[in-house]
């Protein structure tokens, strides 16, 4: 079973700093595709220009926060965007009160068409966050960064596999939209990299092991020695365009041109974030669970398909 990195040999004020330290310190580089359209943004501006909404059987209705209650109809105006995140996890404890446990079974998935849907399985009932002004497949976010002023930022999460004594440093980036094709076009994107540290490894400050790329419901690893690095021993990733799944190698690597330094912008730590306890869509509600809004990092943390295994006193893990 996964347990916080809490449960790890170090002292207690410096569990979060020694975390910090070694996620920054091993942080990716990502690289993206010259034909790109959307660029790694910030999730609290995906709310403050959207609305907090929830589908119900017959109705749909959105929260104002002027009288703070929710007002039946697709609403717009100034009362209906930029709510606050305390708003946004206290309507999501209400309908479904938890204390701290996000995995399953305990987990309080409140997504539209999601098959773990804890109101009714695949249904479009639930809560998502939806742009006020439609996205489109136009490049967004290109100018400030090919000129290294990216506005995405990095979400970082811990756990610990006491089984295995592996730690997990799992690195979140956000999309505005996963414009991969016509027919699984959504609004929001999380996308994820992530680290797998012994546990000596991680408390005495030594490189991972290996490395696991997400891409969407599957994945891929790697040894971090056979990595491609950029400046001191920070991985490099690929990203593909539009859909953003994330690999460690390309055929054309001059088709990548556009790098993020992810080391350079701000890093926060999901447990602390004050949107992670939002466990709707982030996006709009589609017409099936591809084109639907995803959950948020906190509540898909156990969602590597990695496969790690102890053979001959050693780690051995597929690569692909």
């Amino acid at each position: 079973m996964d347990e916080s990195t809490e449960a790890l040999d170090l002292p207690p004020d410096a569990k979060s700093k020694h975390a910090f330290m070694m996620a920054q310190q091993y942080a990716p580089e990502l690289r993206f595709h010259k034909s790109e359209r959307h660029f790694p943004s910030d999730p609290r501006e995906f709310r403050r220009l959207g609305r907090f909404r929830e589908s119900r059987p017959g109705k749909d209705q959105g929260w104002n926060k002027t009288i703070r209650d929710w007002v039946e109809g697709d609403q717009k105006g100034e009362a209906f965007e930029d709510i606050s995140w305390n708003d946004i996890a206290e309507e999501t404890r209400r309908r479904f009160p938890f204390s701290g446990q996000f995995d399953p079974p305990g987990s309080p998935n409140l997504r539209p068409r999601d098959s773990k849907n804890r109101y009714s399985p695949g249904s479009a009932k639930g809560l998502f966050l939806q742009r006020t002004e439609k996205l489109s497949d136009k490049r967004s976010g290109y100018g400030p960064f090919r000129e290294a002023q990216v506005s995405g930022r990095v979400f970082v999460d811990t756990k610990y596999d006491p089984e295995k004594e592996l730690v997990h440093v799992l690195y979140w980036f956000f999309y505005e939209l996963n414009w991969w094709r016509f027919f699984i076009t959504h609004e929001g994107d999380w996308e994820h990299v992530t680290l797998l540290f012994t546990k000596d490894a991680f408390t005495q400050g030594h490189e991972p092991a290996f490395v696991y790329f997400a891409q969407h419901d599957t994945g891929t690893a790697r040894r971090f020695e056979k990595m491609t690095f950029s400046t001191e021993r920070h991985p490099v990733v690929y990203v593909d365009p539009n859909g953003h799944p994330c690999k460690p190698s390309v055929k054309d690597s001059h088709s990548y041109p556009l790098q993020w330094k992810t080391w350079t912008n701000f890093i926060e730590f999901v447990p602390q974030s004050k949107w992670r306890d939002f466990a709707g869509a982030w996006g709009e509600i589609g017409q099936t669970t591809h084109t639907t809004g995803p959950l948020g990092p906190y509540f898909k943390r156990h969602s590597d398909k990695v496969k790690v295994v102890v053979k001959n006193g050693g780690l051995h893990i597929k690569e692909s």
